[in-house]
């Protein structure tokens, strides 16, 4: 992916993510690169610990839907899902999804289940997916190379974006 389409990419989630928005990282860290959201959402929530961040980081792991409750209590009009999605590229690249393109049981690691009911949830709420697309999906097997450098630049630029939020 070349440099302007990741700044592209993080221009978008910067606008995206303004008035009473949340972020929820989602994966299976028992499955290498499926895990890149869950551990994303953690480094985040370390980096921004007792913030105005504290409230607006989740990390649903395996089971995002345990924090749909939370996300409605909240009020949230905007929601940045990070996860892992097959979408046929090249292994550590970023794309923006919305629930509706998300139609096909193959496309998320986790099947399209997760965003449709997001949405049936939250039918008033803007959700945008981060995805990274994964290499490694087996159990056991450690993230991929090109995943973790993924994660390490959305790591960066997501901490910036939030800087300049406070």
């Amino acid at each position: 992916m070349s440099l302007d389409g990741i700044e592209k990419i993080f221009d978008e989630v910067a606008e995206f993510i303004d008035g009473n928005w949340a972020i929820l990282g989602i994966g299976n860290r028992l499955r290498g690169d499926d895990a890149f959201g869950s551990i994303l959402a953690e480094k985040l929530r370390e980096r921004f610990r007792n913030s105005v961040f504290d409230e607006k980081i989740f990390d649903g792991s395996s089971a995002p839907e345990n924090y749909f409750g939370k996300l409605i209590q909240l009020k949230c009009e905007r929601v940045l899902v990070i996860d892992a999605i097959i979408y046929d590229a090249p292994a550590g690249e970023l794309k923006i999804f919305v629930p509706e393109q998300l139609s096909s049981p193959m496309i998320s690691t986790h099947g399209p289940s997760n965003f449709n009911m997001m949405q049936i949830a939250m039918p008033e709420t803007r959700i945008k997916i981060l995805a990274v697309e994964p290499k490694n999906l087996g159990i056991g097997e450690p993230m991929s190379e090109e995943v973790i450098s993924t994660l390490n630049e959305v790591k960066i630029a997501l901490e910036n974006i939030l800087k300049d939020k406070t």
